[in-house]
């Protein structure tokens, strides 16, 4: 259970991969395309809002592991 935290926080940052690979094949496989732009930009705006980059700060990711460890996992 104690590795449980790690998983989480390597799935969270690989989340944040995703996102950029998927914007990115969107835009490459047709550039001209504005229903992909519109996605793309739809899809940014929500991941930043919801923090962005906030999983691969360390102050972050040293807080998680604190909470996550007071809380049993």
């Amino acid at each position: 259970m104690r590795g449980l935290r790690y998983f989480i926080q390597i799935v969270v940052m690989f989340g944040d991969i995703l996102i950029i690979m998927a914007a990115t094949y969107l835009i490459w496989t047709d550039p001209l395309n504005f229903v992909y732009w519109v996605i793309v930009a739809l899809v940014f705006k929500a991941w930043q809002e919801g923090g962005g980059f906030m999983a691969w700060q360390p102050i972050i990711i040293r807080e998680f592991m604190r909470w996550a460890r007071k809380f049993g996992l």
